[in-house]
């Protein structure tokens, strides 16, 4: 019988650790009747300080409790002692609709070509500037599928083909020897395409019914957002400083993986987004700038700041954060001793 893991990741979760789990079993229970597979719960605590491991116990096939990984290295322990065939890795703090493992992530995930299956993922309770960004996002991602697959992922929840995941992190210890990648949503899927260019990760669409089918209730833990904003940032500058130039490796040259490049064109850009805004509003500033106009965008702004203030506060330090790309891109060094989880 097909076996599939499914792998937590939790660092101080002890708020939404039982419902992750409970929604998970719900799901996974259903569809394990279905399609004939079995699964374990598996939770990998990592630097704990709270109740993580005891509330994960009663509802977990297995809990590890141990000291401060990272969660790349949690994500590579429980990856590497997997026996199953699939694994499905799932942010501590997701919760699953019932429904959500159907037909379609099921056909995508036992496909010959596939390496895995991503969600497409919308949070909720989002303002207009947000769900727009989320809605350009699925329609890019879309865009990747129709050309070969996707090279990124939402990391709240993906389903991965477990002899791809354990490919992926080998070459990545060989080639990189201890660094502690720090965005293992883009590293581990573009290093599955890079290693298999051939193969696909698929997108699986939400249907309508079923909108809202992953919620992260982990986006509630109050924590910095600009401490998140650079965290997210200096992941991709870290996988642009290391796996891009594997593609201009003679040793690696393959028409294959030439075209998984070309997708990844649109990740890069997406990192430096902030300077394409800037120039834009200096074109038109510069060539049709009109002082009403310029005041009622400020209004606009005003009036989002108040009906929304989280949002724009996300946008700030989003952009701020982009602005700073190329800074880091030259100046700044990851290594195994960064301690973000």
């Amino acid at each position: 019988m097909i076996q599939i893991d499914v792998l937590i990741p939790a660092c101080n979760e002890e708020l939404f650790i039982q419902e992750t789990l409970i929604s998970l079993q719900q799901a996974l229970e259903r569809a394990s009747k279905k399609f004939s597979f079995s699964f374990n719960l598996i939770v990998g605590c990592n630097g704990c300080q709270d109740r993580t491991a005891e509330l994960a116990k009663p509802l977990a096939d297995q809990v590890y409790d141990w000291p401060a990984l990272g969660k790349w290295d949690t994500l590579k322990k429980l990856s590497l002692a997997s026996t199953a065939d699939y694994l499905i890795f799932v942010d501590a703090g997701a919760s699953w609709h019932p429904e959500l493992f159907g037909e379609n992530i099921w056909r995508y995930l036992t496909n010959e070509n596939s390496l895995g299956v991503a969600i497409s993922y919308n949070p909720g309770n989002l303002g207009i500037i947000e769900k727009t960004y989320w809605n350009i996002e699925s329609a890019f991602k879309k865009i990747e599928l129709y050309m070969g697959g996707l090279v990124a992922v939402s990391g709240v929840s993906v389903f991965y083909k477990a002899s791809a995941v354990k490919n992926a992190f080998l070459f990545l210890d060989e080639k990189f020897p201890q660094l502690n990648w720090l965005n293992d949503d883009v590293v581990l899927p573009l290093t599955m395409r890079f290693l298999a260019p051939d193969k696909i990760i698929y997108l699986s669409v939400t249907p309508l019914e079923l909108k809202g089918a992953v919620q992260d209730l982990g986006l509630a833990k109050a924590s910095s957002e600009w401490a998140r904003r650079q965290r997210m940032m200096r992941g991709n500058i870290q996988w642009i400083q290391n796996l891009v130039p594997l593609f201009f490796n003679e040793a690696y040259s393959s028409p294959a993986r030439q075209k998984v490049f070309f997708i990844l064109m649109r990740r890069l850009l997406k990192v430096f987004w902030a300077y394409f805004v800037v120039f834009f509003a200096a074109v038109v500033t510069i060539h049709a700038f009109d002082m009403t106009l310029f005041t009622i965008l400020l209004g606009f702004l005003a009036l989002g700041s108040l009906y929304k203030p989280k949002t724009i506060k996300k946008l700030i330090y989003a952009f701020t954060a982009s602005l700073m790309a190329p800074i880091d891109l030259f100046l700044w060094k990851s290594d195994s001793k960064s301690s973000w989880n």
